[in-house]
């Protein structure tokens, strides 16, 4: 990815980087570390891991946030329900 196109989807998805961030986001800088990923060195650890092994907690009704609490991290709400952007016609 360019830098154009870095700061393009930085501006659409609304959030803020630092230019070593952005440097981070290059396609480059994104194989090489799934190169180093590929050849880092793991033993003793299971090759694959599923869900249904961990202990899940116990499904229960309990009471959820305040509508107050939840609105007032939205960037737009109405009182009662987050405003967005149509995005469909």
């Amino acid at each position: 990815m360019t830098q154009e196109e870095i700061i393009h989807l930085e501006n659409l998805s609304n959030l803020s980087f630092t230019q070593k961030e952005r440097e981070n986001l290059r396609f480059e800088s994104v194989l090489e570390f799934v190169s180093q990923i590929k050849n880092a060195k793991v033993t003793g650890e299971c090759d694959t891991y599923s869900v249904t092994l961990a202990d899940l907690r116990d499904d229960a009704v309990r009471p959820s946030l305040p509508r107050t609490e939840v609105l007032k991290n939205a960037p737009k709400s109405d009182g009662h329900f987050f405003v967005v952007p149509q995005v469909v016609e």
